[in-house]
């Protein structure tokens, strides 16, 4: 999400917290320069902030570790919003963060654009394990710029991530070095992966080899990626029996009444329009949305910095249904609560 930042009297834009391009730093016009400079520009500010310790670490950050997930083994609320309730056999995806509560050593594991769950919760009087990390473990201390909290890096265990997974995160992360922002940065890998001969395949290979032009074509948002990534949804899981899951039709709907208001749309035509992909998600696939057990409708909604009525910040994340109910399971996006 494109955000603000003030740094010595300068205003700087960036997509997240390592991706922060300046302006007004000894750079003369940003604007004019060619893409290449424009990335060289970046690196040297990037090295600067973490020197002078203006980078602060935030669960919104998102690489390699945007894959590490954990099984909640009871039902547990977020520490920010109480009736956010992960349940009980259910993943925490997209982990980025564990942290440590300096007055009472709570730990918590924060997710990517998500919420942040507690590793333990009270049960009769005593402290419970209830978030348990599959695929990553507990990564180095990050720099102590936290009044509050003692934050962690999480780092993947990269033996228990599938091949094309791994593939596709890695050339994801590579993306968003270059600027894209991280869902274009995860539709145009995804694409890469499954359909490298396919004309977003092309451009992004074209992209991570260092070509200044297909750096800027990836960067302007081409409809073929979308349409690619859109074309190759993952199949149906076979574990749903036929006719025990909604329709796309009825999943869509409901994703609809759920979302309807601000800042998603006041009418079901405005809110369809924000919808921009849907698929059915079994356990095990590659979605924010997969469950340990049972399937799931994903919704992928984004709302830009230009519709977003109460004048925020671009958002962009999942809506994740029961695929039989088509009660929500759970969400990346603000205001659903």
């Amino acid at each position: 999400m494109p955000r603000k930042h003030a740094v010595a009297g300068t205003t700087c834009t960036y997509q997240n917290l390592f991706e922060m391009v300046c302006f007004g730093i000894v750079i003369g016009d940003y604007a004019s320069r060619s893409v290449v400079e424009q990335l060289n520009v970046v690196i040297i500010l990037k090295k600067l902030l973490v020197l002078f310790g203006l980078i602060v670490q935030m669960p919104l950050s998102a690489h390699a570790s945007d894959l590490c997930k954990a099984i909640a083994l009871r039902d547990i609320p977020a520490l920010q919003s109480s009736t956010s309730i992960l349940k009980s056999g259910n993943f925490d995806t997209a982990i980025t963060l564990y942290r440590v509560n300096k007055k009472t050593g709570e730990g918590s594991f924060c997710s990517h654009g998500g919420y942040c769950y507690p590793t333990h919760v009270q049960v009769d009087g005593r402290q419970v394990e209830a978030l348990r990390l599959v695929n990553c473990r507990i990564g180095k201390k990050q720099e102590d710029n936290d009044h509050d909290e003692i934050n962690f890096a999480v780092d993947l265990d990269r033996s228990k991530i599938g091949p094309d997974m791994l593939k596709s995160s890695d050339v994801s992360d590579k993306l968003v070095d270059l600027g894209l922002c991280q869902a274009c940065a995860d539709n145009a890998a995804h694409a890469y992966v499954t359909g490298p001969q396919s004309p977003c395949g092309r451009l992004v290979k074209g992209a991570i080899n260092g070509r200044a032009d297909a750096i800027k074509i990836l960067i302007s948002q081409p409809t073929y990626c979308d349409s690619d990534v859109t074309s190759s949804k993952p199949p149906v899981p076979t574990n749903v029996e036929k006719g025990k899951a909604l329709s796309e039709k009825s999943a869509r709907d409901k994703a609809i009444q759920i979302l309807l208001g601000d800042p998603y749309g006041k009418s079901a035509k405005e809110v369809d329009d924000k919808i921009k992909e849907d698929f059915l998600a079994g356990p095990g696939t590659r979605s924010a949305c997969a469950q340990q057990s049972g399937s799931s409708w994903a919704f992928h909604v984004i709302v830009s910095k230009e519709q977003n009525p109460n004048g925020g910040d671009r958002i962009d994340g999942y809506l994740c249904l029961d695929a039989k109910s088509g009660k929500m399971i759970s969400a990346s996006l603000p205001f659903l609560d």
